[in-house]
């Protein structure tokens, strides 16, 4: 993954993966999938922040 989409994979952290599993397992049961959402679409913009920054390092 990592050869494949080297400076997206570099922004994820360990903290990210692990804030994705407990985000997932806190609204597993949920039937309104809005929270959920929500929160997947915050993290995705903090994480997509990161991956911009390392693109512009690389350049």
């Amino acid at each position: 993954m990592r050869r494949r989409f080297g400076a997206a994979a570099a922004a994820f952290h360990e903290e990210d993966y692990e804030a994705l599993i407990a985000l997932a397992w806190r609204h597993q049961f949920d039937d309104d999938r809005s929270k959920f959402k929500r929160e997947l679409n915050s993290m995705q913009e903090q994480i997509s922040q990161r991956i911009l920054g390392r693109l512009e390092l690389e350049k």
